[in-house]
């Protein structure tokens, strides 16, 4: 519980790296990496560190208020690599983290980003 979360970020853009050296373990479709970018919101446990951090969210007015957070990953689809991901605030505009992914495509990424 003492390990910083980005040291998970790094390892994983290590790893990603790693496996991108050995080109012939690596699919592509004529030549082109497939990826794809989405986004979605996700619930997350409302604790209170969580809950100040990602803040609330108001559901139906039956629902009791919770704690969601806005989850984007860029994937590999023919790999079935997850190349990067991120958990931000829910208000966090989807687009933007989109657009956040993409500092992580190469040349030859053909990228299908789900129309939000």
């Amino acid at each position: 519980m003492k390990l910083n979360h980005s040291a998970f970020i790094e390892l994983n853009h290590q790893f990603i790296l790693d496996v991108y050296k050995n080109k012939q373990h690596v699919k592509t479709w004529k030549g082109f990496r497939l990826c794809a970018i989405d986004g979605t919101s996700i619930r997350l446990p409302n604790e209170e560190e969580l809950f100040d951090y990602f803040g609330e969210h108001s559901g139906r007015t039956d629902q009791a208020k919770r704690t969601m957070g806005m989850a984007s990953v860029f994937y590999d689809v023919m790999n079935h690599l997850v190349i990067d991901s991120t958990l931000e605030r829910n208000k966090t505009s989807e687009r933007l983290c989109a657009a956040d992914r993409l500092d992580f495509a190469k040349l030859n990424d053909l990228i299908s980003i789900k129309k939000v």
